[in-house]
């Protein structure tokens, strides 16, 4: 294996990976078509496609020397050849054929480079596909593609416009994928300032440079990301790891419904560090994406990058088990009481709470299990005293009967009265539910059906006491009411009609309802918080404390 090492170079999405030299098969069809396009008067054998030549072709399975123009009889050979290397590669009974489980297997979600590695005569790898862009094999004599400076820095250039992800949700993930290599190895990560960053991590669409060899991403569900060897020949992008603004990743560890984005990470830093991809199914740089429950670094992985780096000293327990992060980290999306149960959701999941304890497991359970056709990503939710559940998201909002959607919803938030987007519905009284976005309250009149005169008003000339901006909030079955931000929860009890806490020091809303250790506590390592400020990193200018706490007595704002 420590031989098939010296093919590691730039690559992408997914694998540690050794290249392998196979040789020549002479299992070939003989049926051709005629393909579409720029090889429309060229007929291409074994029932290939276009699109599939171009494949073999960019991930290195077709020769650089093989041409369309090549005699049928040639080129079919070459092709045949090319095809049983891919079902080599990917564990495919190899038949020189394109059957289902090829093509199945070629399209799925995978990285934009080449499986495959070539170099010429003198030692250079050669850009699959092309032939006027070449990269030196090694950085140094003997040496591979890898830093030699151990103390590496990055710099994240922009953020996911799809997902509605908070900036610090996607920096936590990524100092994370970090971890998963500088825990086994030499080497350690620190975040900085694009222009001092050796590793430069973005998200891009389509064709993102004028380097005509540079990778093109395809939009959803194809090439998710791709990453650069450093010392490799790309210039600038040496050394840099992006990601495609077309794809919907998720950022929650143990959440595989759809692309774990700390997986994808850890993978594409493993190419940003030389590592190439691997011809191990279950390694994390396998090309193809596969979720792995429970991360630990794979053997196949751990390996390649200890063979470039040296092992980590401190560490005599090799690589951590990542495990699902306990929802006393996280920092929720909405939260409602309903029938003395707290119901926590965070993106596609949901946790349940009752009597000081967490009744769910620490991944959660799926939103779409309990409440049918609702989608992920709640703003906010407050149960009517009808026993029907309303659910807000963007423009919309949907009403619910136990778990059954009403039917007639989803309908606009504007037919309400009510802005796109509310951070937070709170139920107070018989017949008031108050709705919140940024630092404006909506008080809303649920026999009439519309908001109450007066309203919009600033949130702190209504409930004095607490801050500019709140994120949740519910009303309990003590009859109290609770209004949360970030991990903080401040009460308030409708009889006065003040925040409860006459220091205006808010509580801790995990350690109080659920029973999690105090912020100070997993500040110091018990565990990892997902946002330590409890701020948000586009929100820093609210304040998380007020200074003073002032009483309301209008009375009318509750009647």
């Amino acid at each position: 294996m420590m031989d098939c090492l010296q093919h590691i170079v730039v690559l992408c999405v997914i694998g540690l990976s050794w290249a392998r030299t196979i040789s020549k098969q002479n299992q070939i069809g003989d049926v051709t078509t005629e393909s579409a396009g720029i090889m429309s008067t060229t007929q291409l054998p074994l029932h290939l496609q276009e699109k599939e030549y171009k494949y073999l072709e960019t991930n290195g399975y077709l020769s650089p020397s093989v041409h369309i123009e090549d005699p049928p009889e040639i080129l079919e050979q070459e092709v045949g050849t090319a095809i049983i290397k891919f079902q080599q590669f990917y564990k495919i009974p190899p038949s020189g054929h394109m059957d289902n489980t090829t093509r199945n297997t070629m399209w799925a979600p995978r990285c934009g480079f080449p499986d495959i590695v070539r170099f010429d005569n003198d030692n250079n790898e050669l850009v699959s596909g092309t032939t006027n862009h070449r990269r030196k094999r090694y950085n140094a004599p003997g040496g591979f593609y890898k830093w030699s400076n151990h103390k590496l820095t990055y710099s994240i250039l922009n953020y996911p416009r799809r997902g509605n992800h908070k900036d610090w949700e996607v920096r936590t993930v990524i100092k994370r994928a970090f971890e998963v290599w500088s825990e086994v190895t030499t080497l350690t990560f620190r975040e900085t300032k694009p222009e001092e960053a050796d590793i430069r991590i973005g998200f891009y669409s389509g064709r993102h440079s004028l380097d005509k060899d540079h990778p093109i991403f395809d939009g959803p569900d194809g090439d998710l990301a791709h990453a650069f060897s450093p010392n490799a020949g790309w210039g600038k992008v040496d050394g840099d790891v992006h990601f495609d603004n077309d794809e919907v990743f998720t950022m929650e560890t143990g959440n595989n419904a759809g692309y774990s984005f700390f997986q994808i990470a850890a993978h594409e830093i493993g190419h940003a560090l030389g590592l190439d991809h691997s011809d191990d199914p279950g390694a994390l740089m396998w090309p193809h994406y596969h979720y792995i429950h429970n991360f630990r670094l794979p053997k196949d992985d751990l390996l390649g990058i200890q063979h470039l780096y040296g092992k980590n000293a401190n560490n005599k327990n090799g690589p951590s088990i990542f495990t699902v992060q306990s929802p006393c980290t996280k920092v929720f999306d909405t939260v409602v009481s309903i029938g003395g149960v707290l119901y926590l959701f965070k993106g596609s999941r949901y946790w349940e709470v009752w009597d000081g304890k967490l009744l769910s497991a620490n991944e959660g359970k799926l939103i779409r299990d309990n409440w049918f056709k609702l989608p992920s990503r709640i703003d906010a939710v407050y149960q009517r005293k009808d026993g029907k559940t309303l659910f807000f998201k963007g423009n919309k909002y949907w009403v619910y009967y136990s778990k059954y959607p009403v039917s007639g919803y989803p309908k606009r938030v504007k037919e309400l009265g009510l802005p796109n987007a509310i951070d937070a519905a709170v139920p107070i009284g018989s017949r008031k539910t108050f709705f919140f976005k940024k630092t404006m309250v909506w008080r809303f009149d649920e026999r009439k059906q519309k908001i109450d005169q007066g309203f919009p008003r600033p949130i702190r000339d209504v409930f004095k006491g607490l801050p500019h901006r709140i994120r949740m909030g519910f009303t309990h079955y003590d009859g109290h009411s609770y209004f949360l931000k970030g991990a903080k929860y401040w009460k308030m009890t409708t009889r006065l009609k003040t925040v409860a806490n006459a220091k205006g020091e808010p509580n801790e809303f995990g350690m109080d309802f659920f029973g999690c250790p105090s912020r100070k506590s997993m500040k110091n390592g018990i565990l990892k918080l997902e946002n330590p400020d409890n701020l948000d990193i586009d929100d820093e200018e609210d304040e998380l404390l007020d200074d003073h706490v002032e009483y309301t007595h209008d009375a009318d704002l509750y009647d």
